[in-house]
Parts: structure tokens; C-alpha cells; sequence
């Protein structure tokens, strides 16, 4: 009964235990530190702040979300913004965009490289022959000082970005370009500075227009940009955008196949993927998991009865002689008691110790002194008494009350 009730009492408390992680996960904000690049998202890594700021920037129908290719729907004239880890157009639609960007208009890419299908035919080796493969250069570091080149964005203030990860600063790949790409013939006109001497955003003429690009998207995360001195910088680049209509890219946002789909692995729709996707079911179903666990953890244990208490053995044999005294005492018949007591007395002895002693006379008190631990002269004198007064045919009280005693010490001594 006590084990059920133990049971009863751990299911109720690891239940109590689920209820109160329940509603603490499911109060409890959680972040995610990896870079998203999510335009709807609020983690921090995501870009839902400079999406704002920039619809804020140009209201109503002056800011414009591009969900599809450039050769089915290409943009009005304006500004181009994309914002991300990398940009993939695809070969077909380059030249419709550049052609593009020669009638005047601007487009700034945000990102780790140049666009593959730009990069092909921005980056000329005939331009600079020593022209290295790739057009980004990346260096560890845990923080990243970062300039503007342009006399009116202050260039003598020099920004600090870090990459967090929950309360810890992490080493971080920065990007920026290879130094072969600023030779005499080259045409790229460096805007930004990183670490002091790095190359990290450039100007790249293209007709009457302009291609901008910056290897850092992790600045203009919302992260960064809760710090006024990092939005002061991250306004600054996107300044060089000067069209009243800005286009911002969502379709390039993902490598298309030939039907241009998004080449993504969808996670299988199952119950499983469905909680841990959600962070209060996640957590619920972790203490749940725990809790099973743990329980089955205890069910293993040996499984007994319960042992139960066993009392030590109590001398009976005093109580019953203390009882039947008392009654003979009452009726004042003090040589039946006497010889009553005398023969219980015998009685214990033969169980007790095993001494065969039908009378007083046949005991041995060295015998009973070693078996019952009771002094040797002590049991003398108590069989002397009982020889005296057995003799009479009346007793008093008193000497009633004396073998009484006599015979009460002996009971409550022996072993």
C-alpha cells in the first residue's frame, strides 16, 4: 500500500513539474542565433528591421516585392535591393538585368559574393591580368571595424560589429574583396572600408547605372540594427540608393530548378516534425520524454514485500503474575498466591532455561544465577523466603508484598 502510495505521489509531482515547464517554454521568447535572413522573421538574424525601415522609406506603391524572374517580370525603373546570403541568377535573366542597370537605374546586393552569373562577366581578366579565382576574400576574426569612404558619411568614425550567439561573441568569417580586383584599369570604386585596410563594398559602373555590392548582410540584421551607431552605418550604405521606387528581391532568395521551383528539401509533414517545430511542444514533449524515463528508471528497481515491523519480545510472564497478584491480593488468600506465584515461576524456568525443577527445592541457583544473569545470593534469597512462609497457613501483608518484590526483580532482570 505504502508503494502505490509513494507512485501515486512521484507521477503527481513530476505532472506538476510538465505543467509549470509548460507554461514557462511557452511564455519564454526564445532566439535563434544562426543566420536566417527572414523578412517576415524576428530572430535576430533575420531582416524584418531594414524591410520596415526601407517600406517606411518609400510608402505605398514606391516599394515593390519582386516574386519572380527577371526575363518574366522585370522591374520599372528604380532601385534594386537584395539583402541575403547569397543572390542566384540564373544565366538566361543576366543580361535582361544588366541591361537593366545600363539605362540608369541602381541595384545593390547585399551579400557574402558577387552573384555567380555577375561575377562571369564583372570580373574581366583581360581588365586585370592577375585576376584570382573568386571574388571574395575571408578573414576569422571576432570583430569587425567598419568605414564609410565617402567624405559625407563621416568616414573618420570607424563602427564595431560582432557576430552573438546568445551572450557569448564568436569568431566570424568577414568577407571582403581580393585586392587583384583594384588594378590601374579597373573600374570598381571602393565605398567601405573593413579592419582598416580590407575592401568590403564597391561601386561597379555599369552603362549609366550602378552595381553596388557589400560582403556583410550580417550588418543589416536586426540584431545590429538595434545599435543607433550600426544603423547610422547600415543607412549610410543603403543612401547610395537615391530612386523614389525601390525594388526589394525575394525570388533570388533560393536556387531554382529548370521549373523554377525553389531547390529546398521539404521536411516531411509528421507529427513529430509538427511539435518539435514549435517551441512550447518541443519543451513539453522533452519533459514528457524525461519524465517516461525517469519513471521507468525507478519501475526497475527489486520489487518486495513489505518487510514488516517485528517488535521485540516482551516478558508476558511478569504481566501475568502481576494480574494474578493483584486479584489473589484483593481476596486476601496470601498463601494461594504465594504458592500460585511460585508455580508460574517454576513453570518459566523450565521453558526459559531448560532447568528441570518440579519443586523449589530442585533448583539450582548457581544454575539459574548463569542462565538468567539474575545474582546468585538474589535467587537464594528468594527461594529461602518461599521455603519460610510456605510453612504457615496465614501471611501478612507485608510478607506477601516482600516475595513480591523478591520475585518482581527477578522477572524484570532476567535475560
Amino acid at each position: 500500500m505504502k508503494n502505490k502510495r509513494y507512485n501515486y505521489i512521484l507521477i503527481a509531482f513530476l505532472a506538476l513539474i510538465l505543467f509549470f515547464a509548460f507554461f514557462y517554454f511557452a511564455n519564454r521568447k526564445t532566439f535563434i542565433w544562426y543566420e536566417t535572413y527572414r523578412v517576415q522573421g524576428d530572430q535576430p538574424y533575420d531582416l524584418s528591421v531594414v524591410f520596415n525601415m526601407l517600406g517606411d522609406k518609400h510608402p505605398g506603391s514606391q516599394f515593390e516585392v519582386i516574386n519572380d524572374d527577371f526575363n518574366t517580370a522585370l522591374p520599372e525603373n528604380g532601385d534594386y535591393i537584395f539583402i541575403g546570403e547569397n543572390a542566384f541568377l540564373s544565366e538566361s535573366e543576366t543580361s535582361s538585368f544588366l541591361r537593366w542597370v545600363e539605362k540608369g537605374n541602381s541595384a545593390m546586393f547585399i551579400t557574402k559574393v558577387i552573384p555567380k552569373a555577375l561575377e562571369e562577366i564583372l570580373l574581366e581578366e583581360e581588365t586585370c591580368p592577375d585576376l584570382k579565382t573568386g571574388n571574395a576574400y575571408y578573414f576569422v576574426d571576432t570583430i569587425a571595424k567598419v568605414r564609410h569612404l565617402h567624405p559625407k558619411l563621416n568616414p573618420s568614425q570607424e563602427v564595431i560589429f560582432k557576430f552573438k550567439q546568445k551572450d557569448k561573441t564568436e569568431s566570424y568569417d568577414f568577407g571582403s574583396f581580393d585586392e587583384s580586383q583594384f588594378c590601374a584599369n579597373s573600374d570598381f570604386v571602393p565605398l567601405g572600408t573593413i579592419q582598416g585596410k580590407y575592401i568590403n563594398f564597391i561601386q561597379i559602373p555599369v552603362g549609366k547605372g550602378f552595381i553596388y555590392v557589400h560582403l556583410s548582410p550580417l550588418f543589416f540584421t536586426n540584431y545590429q540594427l538595434i545599435d543607433r551607431e550600426r544603423a547610422s552605418y547600415a543607412s549610410g550604405v543603403l543612401s547610395y540608393l537615391k530612386s523614389s521606387k525601390l525594388y526589394w528581391d525575394e525570388y533570388h532568395r533560393f536556387e531554382k530548378d529548370e521549373k523554377g521551383n525553389n531547390q529546398v528539401i521539404d521536411q516531411p509533414d509528421t507529427p513529430l516534425s509538427f511539435i518539435l517545430g514549435n517551441t512550447s511542444l518541443r519543451w513539453s514533449f522533452y519533459v514528457i520524454l524525461a519524465t517516461a524515463v525517469l519513471y521507468f528508471i525507478i519501475a526497475l528497481r527489486r520489487k518486495q514485500k513489505i518487510i514488516p515491523v517485528m517488535e521485540p519480545l516482551r516478558n508476558s510472564s511478569l504481566e501475568f503474575v502481576q494480574a494474578t497478584g493483584r486479584l489473589y491480593f484483593l481476596q486476601r488468600n496470601h498463601i494461594l498466591l504465594l504458592e500460585m506465584q511460585m508455580k508460574y515461576l517454576l513453570e518459566f524456568i523450565r521453558e526459559r532455561y531448560r532447568i528441570k525443577a518440579r519443586t523449589a527445592s530442585e533448583v539450582s541457583s548457581p544454575l539459574l544465577s548463569n542462565r538468567s544473569g539474575i545474582e546468585e545470593n538474589r535467587i537464594q534469597q528468594l527461594f529461602d523466603e518461599y521455603n519460610r512462609l510456605s510453612i504457615y497457613v496465614e501471611i501478612s501483608d507485608a510478607e506477601a508484598i516482600s516475595f513480591y518484590q523478591l520475585l518482581n526483580h527477578f522477572y524484570k532482570n532476567c535475560h
